[in-house]
């Protein structure tokens, strides 16, 4: 009986003493000496809670559009706590510097010459960037 618990308590020590070690944190990340590839543009989507964009949707979205425009305002939403409008182009003013991000193929996007050329999917996308248009 002695022997077992012996026994017993050299394995919980063991076992303790490898959870201890084993579950220490490495600061090896691969990702401290890499360079982003990307440059700042200078631009501010979000600054601190609030946004100067809007959400561009044609006059009339398709459900694939308008789903895209609720996704990305909520995770944004969710990422920085800012509340994002979603608007239509038949209601809402587009000045030529308006802070905006345009979803499908608005006739805002096709004045500064993004034009989609039928091969993406419906889950497909372009970024591009215009002055401060996303």
């Amino acid at each position: 009986m002695k022997k077992i618990k012996i026994l017993s308590l050299v394995f919980a020590l063991v076992f303790a003493v490898s959870a201890l070690f084993g579950c220490k944190k490495e600061n090896n990340s691969s990702l401290d000496d890499t360079k982003l590839p990307y440059e700042k543009s200078g631009y501010l989507l979000v600054d601190h809670g609030t946004s100067e964009y809007v959400v561009l949707l044609p006059q009339n979205p398709s459900e694939n559009e308008y789903t895209a425009a609720n996704e990305l305002t909520y995770f944004l939403g969710e990422a920085t706590q800012a509340n994002i409008a979603i608007v239509n182009e038949g209601s809402y003013n587009v000045f030529e510097n308006s802070a905006v991000i345009s979803i499908g193929d608005t006739v805002y996007a096709d004045q500064r010459g993004v034009k989609t050329d039928g091969s993406l999917d419906t889950s497909g996308y372009i970024m591009k960037t215009i002055d401060n248009q996303l």
